[in-house]
């Protein structure tokens, strides 16, 4: 892939690797802890729409950047990734403080997302475009999911894991759909990645297909239990 000249090639735990997940757990301790030790709600505002806002310019930026050195397709380059619906949720989250698009946030960027980080499908490492864009796109929505959580304080209403549940199958259900239509590979319901990842536990397709739900679904429950004792009857609410 043409890129900047001497980008090496990505090593899964590589010192590349490392540096990207010390540094977005270093970015999700800093956001939290200024959030909570912050009085004011307009400043955790203002923060959330600035994140928001690097967010979309991360999203744009390598669209750019694939267009210029003609690596764009629509087979693999349209944002129908879940990993990017979650990046256009943050954004509506951390702009509104909406405690539904909070929860989808949540889920998706940490049982998604942050899973992507931890096992990337990923050609090029450092400092090739490929791999910032690709760590401040997945960093930056695992960031917003734990600050909007974590930090702000809009934790996930009672049955959240559930209703993500539905809304996951429904976004496989529409991934499907286009994958059958012009045969791409969003969602990895064709093809696994071929850079290997927790799928890869799951066996040839169709049966990681029906492993990887069942992971998915043991992950959203996982995520809601922390919360379970602290929310209340009246549930979470935006400020």
């Amino acid at each position: 892939m043409p890129g900047i000249t001497g980008a090496a090639d990505f090593h899964l735990y590589g010192a590349d690797h490392w540096a990207a997940l010390i540094l977005t757990v270093l970015a999700v301790v800093a956001a939290c802890v200024w959030a909570r030790r912050t009085p004011d709600p307009g400043a955790r505002r203002r923060a959330a729409r600035g994140l928001a806002v690097l967010l979309a310019f991360s999203e744009v930026t390598q669209t750019v950047l694939r267009i210029a050195d003609g690596t764009w397709t629509a087979a693999s380059s349209l944002p129908l990734e879940l990993c990017d619906v979650a990046l256009v949720v943050c954004v509506v989250a951390l702009w509104t403080f909406r405690v539904g698009a909070a929860e989808l946030a949540y889920f998706w960027g940490l049982a998604g997302t942050a899973a992507a980080i931890l096992s990337p499908d990923l050609d090029d490492g450092f400092p090739h475009h490929e791999y910032l864009t690709f760590f401040a796109h997945h960093g930056g929505v695992v960031v917003a999911a734990i600050f909007l959580t974590a930090g702000v304080g809009i934790t996930p209403r009672q049955g959240a894991w559930l209703r993500v549940t539905g809304w996951t199958l429904a976004y496989a259900g529409v991934a499907g759909a286009i994958n059958l239509t012009f045969g791409t590979n969003y969602f990895y319901l064709r093809q696994k990645p071929s850079g290997g990842g927790l799928l890869d536990l799951f066996g040839p397709w169709p049966y990681y297909l029906f492993g990887g739900a069942l992971l998915c679904v043991l992950l959203f429950f996982l995520l809601d239990l922390p919360w379970r004792r602290t929310r209340s009857d009246s549930g979470s609410g935006s400020e």
